[in-house]
């Protein structure tokens, strides 16, 4: 499968896993995620788990730019990742994690 580009995530709709999927835990700057369906567990940076749980507290496919301001809106961390090439980067390593899932449609 090729590698998604910066300007394809720009359209893409993201969603996190259903919420009965995953058990999380948040200490300081981290938060561990496990995911039952592979049963793995997951180390997630600030910024990784701020992005994460931006999408699963929105329950609904959430394009980048609302993505973006729900981050912005969101008291942690303090500077969000919502630059572009920030952003897009923790989405493809959530995607690649099978924590997130994009849709284009």
């Amino acid at each position: 499968m090729p590698e998604a580009t910066l300007s394809d995530t720009a359209h893409q709709r993201w969603r996190s896993i259903p919420r009965t999927e995953v058990a999380w835990r948040e200490w300081a700057d981290e938060c561990v995620v496990y995911c039952r369906p592979s049963g793995r567990t997951h180390l997630l940076s600030a910024d990784g788990a701020a992005v994460f749980l931006a999408l699963l507290d929105a329950e609904k496919d959430v394009g980048v730019e609302e993505l973006s301001i729900r981050l912005r809106n969101d008291d942690a961390p303090e500077t969000p990742p919502d630059s572009g090439a920030s952003l897009h980067a923790i989405l493809i390593e959530l995607e690649r994690s099978g924590l997130v899932e994009a849709d284009t449609a």
